[in-house]
C-alpha cells in the first residue's frame, strides 16, 4: 500500500493551523507506528461541562482513525505499519472523547473534538500539518502535534 492511498481528499491546507517540520529519517512507518500507539491513550484533564466557570474533572481519550479511499476513515488498527511506505503522505483523524463522572459516578459524555492530521515525509523532511475540523476546543491543535511529536521521538527518534 502506498502513502497517497491513505490521504483525505477533503483535507484542506488553508484550514491548517498548525504546520511543522522535522528533519526525519524514521521513514513514514515509523512515524505511523508511534501514531498508532496514542489510539486508545487517555489522561484526565480540567474542563467545563455548559459554563466555563464551572470546572470539573474529566476524562479525555483519543481515538486515531486513518484516511482509506480518499472520502473516509477506518480505525487505525486496521492499518499495518508495514505496509506504509517510507515516503509519502497519510491522513488520520484524531478524535479526543470526553467524559466525566457525575454525582451518581456514572461516567457522562462531553462533547467531543475532531482533528485531521496529514504526515508527509519526502526527502527526510517529515512535515505535520493539523486543524481542529470538530469541537469547542477542549484540547489545542497544538497540544495534540506536541502528544504526536512526542510520541514518535520516543517510538523512533525526531
Amino acid at each position: 500500500m502506498t502513502g497517497s492511498k491513505y490521504v483525505y481528499y477533503h483535507f484542506s491546507d488553508d484550514k491548517s493551523e498548525l504546520t511543522r517540520e522535522y528533519a526525519f529519517t524514521g521513514g513514514l512507518k515509523g512515524a505511523v507506528g508511534a501514531v498508532v500507539l496514542m489510539d486508545r491513550e487517555f489522561d484526565n484533564f480540567q474542563t467545563y461541562r455548559t459554563n466555563p466557570e464551572e470546572r470539573i474533572q474529566a476524562k479525555r481519550e483519543l481515538r486515531v482513525d486513518v484516511a482509506t479511499g480518499s472520502v473516509d476513515f477506518t480505525p487505525i488498527e486496521n492499518v499495518e505499519p508495514d505496509n506504509v511506505e517510507d515516503s509519502g503522505t497519510m491522513d488520520f483523524r484524531i478524535r479526543m472523547i470526553y467524559s466525566y463522572l457525575n454525582e451518581n459516578y456514572s461516567r457522562m459524555p462531553i462533547k467531543g473534538d475532531s482533528f485531521l492530521v496529514r504526515l508527509k515525509l519526502l526527502n527526510d523532511k517529515l512535515t505535520i500539518q493539523a486543524y481542529r475540523s470538530k469541537g469547542d476546543g477542549r484540547t489545542s491543535t497544538e497540544e495534540l502535534v506536541n502528544t504526536m511529536i512526542e510520541m514518535i521521538r520516543s517510538r523512533v527518534g525526531l
